[in-house]
């Protein structure tokens, strides 16, 4: 994972603020199977993990209007 965002996560993250759902689901194909690894590795729990995901997702899709650019680690990761 780099240490910034790439250009398409720029972009579709753009988009994905403005409502664009195809853009949000490129963006969970593209880390969805990152956030279930980091959080299987904390809760050892397959089932658990893969509901977390969820959330995960459901919160970042309904945060996005809040969303700043912080060229932080991982957009996905940042936090305020």
């Amino acid at each position: 994972m780099s240490n910034y965002p790439t250009v398409e996560d720029t972009q579709l993250l753009q988009l994905a603020r403005q409502g664009d759902a195809e853009a949000f689901g490129r963006l969970y194909e593209l880390y969805a199977d990152r956030v279930f690894r980091f959080l299987f590795a904390h809760v050892d729990n397959r089932f658990d993990a893969e509901d977390l995901t969820e959330d995960v997702f459901l919160r970042v899709w309904r945060s996005l209007p809040k969303y700043r650019e912080q060229g932080c680690h991982s957009w996905l990761f940042c936090s305020e």
